[in-house]
Parts: structure tokens; C-alpha cells; sequence
């Protein structure tokens, strides 16, 4: 397994997007609609601009990282 990403998203609107378009690109694992996050793979350079640009923030997940945590 390789890392994790969370993405996390400003309102409503701007995280139905970013569900849609990482869904369409990537493995996602957890979705928190109360907290517009997700919890993907990596995302392709182009769909990351497209998250970006509506106000999406796309960190590392090292809590499931598992070279850091040895």
C-alpha cells in the first residue's frame, strides 16, 4: 500500500464535486460528509488542479503511512 492523501473541501458543493472527480480517478477509502473529507490514493495531477481549484486541500495521510511508523 502506498500512501495516503486527505482531501479535505470548504462546503457542501465543493465536496460533492471532489468525491465525483477522485471517485472517477482514484481508490477512496473513508468519505466524511459532515466533515467534507475524503481519504484517497494519489491523485493524478490534473483532477489535484481541479480539486485545487475549487478550494479542495490535498495533504498526506501519514497516520496509514507505513515506512513512518516503523
Amino acid at each position: 500500500m502506498g500512501m495516503r492523501y486527505k482531501i479535505k473541501l470548504p462546503n457542501k458543493r465543493a465536496f460533492e464535486e471532489a468525491e465525483s472527480l477522485a471517485r472517477s480517478a482514484t481508490r477512496v477509502y473513508t468519505v466524511s460528509a459532515r466533515r467534507f473529507s475524503l481519504s484517497t490514493d494519489e491523485v493524478p495531477e490534473n483532477v489535484k488542479k481541479k480539486i485545487e481549484s475549487i478550494g479542495g486541500k490535498i495533504v498526506e495521510d501519514r497516520a496509514y503511512d507505513l515506512e513512518a511508523t516503523r
